[in-house]
């Protein structure tokens, strides 16, 4: 099947998150690098790049801090980490 250029951006995305939940608890280098390298594309700020998850997400249609922070509460989540809002309620 042929991909179009329509769908390349949704690919980059799913090829991603398959990658981020893949490698979020390896302890082998070459699975901590992976997802690190997946961990600083999704924190990029740089929309100059159409590939770049800001530029993806925006081709999308998707919100880009929405779907940060989900996946940083799916992390957490997965972890056993408290969010820092959980933290706070906590705390008080």
């Amino acid at each position: 099947m042929m991909q179009s250029s329509e769908d390349r951006p949704l690919l980059v995305l799913l090829d991603a998150l398959e990658h981020y939940y893949r490698h979020m608890h390896a302890k082998d280098p070459a699975g901590r690098g992976l997802f690190e390298a997946v961990e600083r594309w999704f924190a990029s700020r740089d929309a100059s790049d159409p590939l770049g998850f800001e530029g993806v997400c925006a081709t999308i249609g998707l919100d880009a801090e929405r779907l940060r922070r989900t996946l940083a509460q799916r992390r957490a989540e997965a972890l056993h980490i408290p969010m820092p809002s959980e933290r706070k309620k906590r705390c008080s």
